[in-house]
């Protein structure tokens, strides 16, 4: 691959805390390339899931991540070759290719990989499902590749339901599918949480107390965030235990950081607001409020570094008008 550079992206809502730019750039920098993986969300775009495609797809993007809730309203966009995700009928990796944006579902195979990891080959027995939204779907179809005799799925939104039960059905005519709109664990062996930051949810703590087997939902994370790899960048090589383990450490540290600050966070630039930022001013009066950031201001290459401070200590601050471009708003998401 002669061109260095590679430009991604992500596209969905309450997306600030996903991990997927850190873990792209990371694999990127082990293969000597300079990854670029941008955060994309419709809403504060202020534009529609379409616009925001087609921009990506004419704006030289090898390719995009697409997360919730946009899974299942990119599939009409691109071409699935795929049997298999055409019947999951969500898609959470595009590739951008001289015959047309490309759909895959990695969420699919990093589930059935992250299953694998931890449960080798156990038998999956009847699985209680709770979700079925695009990583719902996803994780359905894995646990029929992973043999499952019986898959109760449980929604409040029963239609939803009832639509992956009926497609579930047609591609795997002898497991047993039924629909609940409520759940009872008793009995259960293993448990599988979607989320991944933070990486130890409750529901995981508490079935590891009650003696099940757990899958955190950062295995899945991880092992959606290979294939995916493999399918940007022409299945180029990867050192995965190291992946692991800056991935989960810095991941883990700005998880934390915004659990400190509250849910809304501020990029600033410490050249264009040199009063507000210098740890003296009155609207930070706690200097551990102010931490520093990778990047730097698009509009000062050479200048300090880009600060992260709490918006409700920001709000009101007026800043440059040729400057407004580069301070962005975060909202705490998965």
């Amino acid at each position: 691959m002669p061109d260095r550079d590679i430009q991604l992206g992500l596209i969905g809502d309450n997306i600030a805390a996903s991990r997927s730019p850190l873990l792209h750039r990371l694999v990127g920098q082990q293969n000597g390339l300079n990854v670029a993986y941008t955060r994309l969300v419709p809403p504060r775009l202020q534009q529609g899931f379409a616009t925001v495609f087609d921009g990506c797809r004419n704006g030289g993007f090898r390719g995009i991540n697409v997360t919730y809730p946009y899974k299942e309203k990119v599939v009409p966009m691109v071409t699935v070759d795929d049997p298999l995700v055409r019947g999951i009928g969500a898609v959470n990796t595009v590739i951008f290719t001289a015959d047309g944006p490309k759909g895959h579902n990695t969420d699919y195979s990093g589930f059935v990989a992250a299953y694998r990891l931890v449960r080798r080959d156990a038998p999956a027995g009847a699985v209680c499902m709770i979700g079925t939204g695009g990583v719902g779907r996803a994780v359905a179809f894995g646990l029929v590749a992973l043999g499952a005799p019986e898959i109760r799925l449980v929604d409040r939104d029963m239609a939803k339901a009832e639509t992956l039960a009926s497609d579930l059905r047609t591609a795997a005519p002898d497991t047993i599918i039924t629909t609940h709109d409520s759940a009872a664990l008793a009995g259960a062996e293993w448990a599988f949480d979607a989320v991944y930051t933070p990486a130890d949810t409750q529901f995981l703590q508490d079935a590891a107390a009650q003696g099940l087997a757990v899958i955190s939902g950062y295995e899945l994370f991880i092992y959606q965030g290979v294939h995916a790899w493999a399918l940007f960048s022409g299945n180029l090589p990867l050192n995965e235990p190291a992946l692991r383990a800056k991935a989960f450490d810095r991941g883990e540290r700005k998880f934390d950081l915004m659990q400190q600050l509250g849910t809304d966070l501020v990029l600033v630039c410490s050249t264009c607001h040199p009063a507000s930022l210098g740890g003296i001013d009155p609207l930070y009066p706690r200097r551990q409020d102010i931490f520093r950031a990778t990047g730097r201001c698009p509009a000062d290459r050479n200048g300090p570094a880009l600060l992260v401070a709490p918006l409700s200590q920001y709000a009101g601050r007026r800043r440059p008008a040729r400057h407004r471009f580069h301070a962005r708003r975060h909202r705490h998401g998965v």
